[in-house]
C-alpha cells in the first residue's frame, strides 16, 4: 500500500527540478535525451551514450537498479552486488560487462546516489552520478511489506496465545506464506516428548505451558553447493497472554523473518537458507529449544543463526534523536568478536549513512549461554531464542531496538500495538503510563509509519549482506569449536 508520506521522493524530484531534470519523462525526450528525469514511480532514470552505445540506469535505494546498454561495460561502487543468473555476485573492481537484456544490481539501502562508470565498446569513459530515490515497496528487503503484514496479523491473526484458536491458525498462515514462496515446510509436533521441563526458580520466569506452546514453523531450501551448510534466521510468534497484536514482541521479528524469506525465494545460494518461526518463547524458549534438541543434524550444518525479536523502533527513528540498533552476539570470546567486528562491517560498508554511533554493540555478549547451570534463558541478553543455538556451539546474532525509553511500557499488554510502535517513531515520547493509542495528526503517523519501516530496512540489511557474503566467500563465519 502506498503511502502520502514519501518525502525522500519529494526531495530528489526538487533536487532534479533545481538542477534542470525533468520530472516527465516525455518532456525530458523532449528537451534533452540524456536528461535523467524519475519515471511514473518515482524511479530515477539517467540516460547516457557511450559512443555508439545508448543505455539508461533505473535505481531506487535499496532496490534492484537496471543499466542497460548492450555492447558496453560498467564500474559499479565497491558496495554493490550484482544480480546474475539467479544469484548475487560479489563486487569487483574490474567492469562488468552489460548484456543485451541489461545488468541489474542491489543499491545499498539508504543511499542517496552512485557514482558509476560507462565504458563504452572503442573506449569511450563516461561517468555518471545516478540519483537513488526511495521509493516505497521498491526495496529488495521490504519493509512496506512488512507494514502490509502487520494489516493482516493485527486483523485476521490477534491473540497469537498458546491455547488461543489464532495461535494455531496463525501457523496455517505462515505455513502457506512460506510455501507459496517455493520452500519446504514442516511444523514441529505438539505435546512435550522428550522436552525436560525447565525448572522455575528465582532466576527465570514462571512458565505458562499450554498444549502445543512448542509447535513452531520451519521453512528450508538447500543450497545448491557441494557443502550442506545452513544460514538460519528466526523470530518466535508466540504472544503472552492478554496482548492483542505483539506488534513489537515479537509480532516484528516474526515478519522481519518472512520478508526475509521472499527477499531470498527467487536468489540461488550455495548455502541453504532456514527460516524458523518459533513457538513458546515466552513460555521459557521452548520451541527453539525443541527445534534444536530435536534436530541435532540440522543444528550441526548450521553455520549462523540470525535472531530477531523485538526489531526496528530504531535509526533512521524515531523522528528527534533516532535510537541505535543493538548487535549481541555468542558464543562468548572469539567466536563474539568475531560476529561483532563482522556486524561493523555489515553495517559501515552497506550502510554508511547509519551515524556510527547508532551501531552500538556488546563487545561480549556475557551469559548468552545463561547464568545457572541448566537454565538456559537466565543469562543477561539470552532472553530469545538464540541462546538454544548459541547453548549448541552455532554462531549466532541478537539484533534488536536499542535504547527504547520504556519498553515495557510497550510490550506485554494490550498496548504492544503496531499504531503505538508509529506512534513513538513519529515523536520519540515515553507511551503515557497505562494509556494505549494516544491521539496524533495523521500527517506525523504517516512520518511515524515511514520511519519504522525504513528501521526494519536498515536493521535487515545486517542478515542480508551477512548471508550474501558467506555464501560468496568474502565471510567464513567462526568455528563452532572456538567457543
Amino acid at each position: 500500500m502506498k503511502t502520502p508520506w514519501q518525502l525522500p521522493i519529494t526531495l530528489a524530484l526538487v533536487f532534479m527540478v533545481l538542477a534542470g531534470c525533468a520530472a516527465d519523462p516525455d518532456d525530458a525526450a523532449t528537451a534533452d535525451p540524456l536528461a535523467p528525469y524519475l519515471d511514473e514511480s518515482g524511479r530515477s532514470v539517467v540516460p547516457f551514450q557511450a559512443g555508439a552505445v545508448t543505455g539508461a540506469v533505473t535505481a531506487t535505494a535499496g532496490g534492484l537498479a537496471t543499466i542497460t546498454g548492450d555492447g558496453a561495460s560498467v564500474v559499479l561502487p565497491s558496495n554493490v552486488w550484482v544480480f546474475q543468473d539467479g544469484r548475487f555476485q560479489a563486487p569487483k573492481t574490474e567492469p562488468w560487462s552489460i548484456p543485451a537484456d541489461g545488468l541489474e544490481f542491489l543499491v545499498p539501502p539508504f543511499a542517496e546516489n552512485l557514482s558509476i562508470e560507462v565504458h563504452g565498446p572503442d573506449h569511450e569513459t563516461v561517468p555518471l552520478t545516478v540519483s537513488t530515490p526511495y521509493v516505497e515497496g521498491e526495496a529488495f528487503v521490504d519493509g512496506a511489506h512488512i507494514m502490509d503484514l502487520y494489516d493482516i496479523q493485527r486483523d485476521e491473526y490477534p491473540h497469537r496465545t498458546p491455547g488461543q484458536p489464532n495461535y494455531k491458525a496463525s501457523q496455517l498462515y505462515f505455513e502457506r506464506y512460506f510455501q507459496d514462496l517455493g520452500y519446504e515446510v514442516s511444523r514441529d509436533p505438539y505435546g512435550f516428548t522428550d522436552m525436560p521441563q525447565l525448572p522455575t526458580d528465582a532466576t527465570s520466569q514462571t512458565r505458562n505451558i499450554q498444549a502445543g506452546s512448542m509447535a513452531n514453523v520451519v521453512a528450508y531450501r538447500p543450497g545448491t553447493g557441494s557443502s550442506d551448510r545452513i544460514v538460519a534466521f528466526g523470530g518466535h510468534y508466540d504472544a503472552v497472554e492478554n496482548t492483542r497484536e505483539a506488534a513489537f514482541d515479537d509480532t516484528s521479528g516474526t515478519l522481519a523473518t518472512l520478508a526475509l524469506a521472499r527477499a531470498f525465494a527467487d536468489v540461488q545460494t550455495d548455502v541453504g537458507l532456514l527460516f524458523g518461526l518459533w513457538g513458546g518463547e515466552e513460555d521459557g524458549l521452548l520451541g527453539s529449544q525443541f527445534f534444536v534438541r530435536s534436530n541435532p543434524d540440522i543444528v550441526a550444518r548450521t553455520i549462523l543463526y540470525v535472531n530477531l525479536d523485538v526489531v526496528s523502533m530504531a535509526w533512521p527513528g524515531p523522528a528527534v534523536n533516532p535510537d541505535p540498533i543493538v548487535v549481541s552476539a555468542g558464543p562468548d570470546g572469539p567466536v563474539a568478536d568475531d560476529l561483532l567486528s563482522q556486524g561493523a562491517h555489515i553495517f559501515q560498508t552497506y550502510v554508511p549513512e547509519m551515524p556510527e554511533g547508532l551501531q552500538i554493540y556488546e563487545a561480549v555478549a556475557e551469559g548468552q549461554a545463561g547464568t545457572v547451570p541448566g537454565v538456559p534463558g537466565s543469562g543477561v541478553n539470552a532472553q530469545s531464542d538464540h541462546t538454544p543455538f548459541i547453548t549448541s556451539g552455532v554462531p549466532s546474532y541478537f539484533a534488536f531496538a536499542g535504547n527504547v525509553s520504556n519498553v515495557f511500557a510497550f510490550i506485554h499488554g494490550p498496548q504492544d500495538t503496531i499504531y503505538n510502535m508509529t506512534w513513538f517513531m513519529a515523536t520519540n515520547e515515553p507511551l503515557p503510563e497505562g494509556t494505549s493509542n494516544p491521539p496524533l495528526e495523521p500527517e506525523r503517523l504517516a512520518h511515524g509509519r515511514h520511519l519504522l519501516l525504513r528501521s526494519f530496512e536498515a536493521q535487515l540489511a545486517l542478515p542480508l549482506y551477512m548471508t550474501l557474503e558467506i555464501d560468496s566467500g568474502v565471510y567464513k563465519p567462526p568455528v563452532k569449536d572456538q567457543a
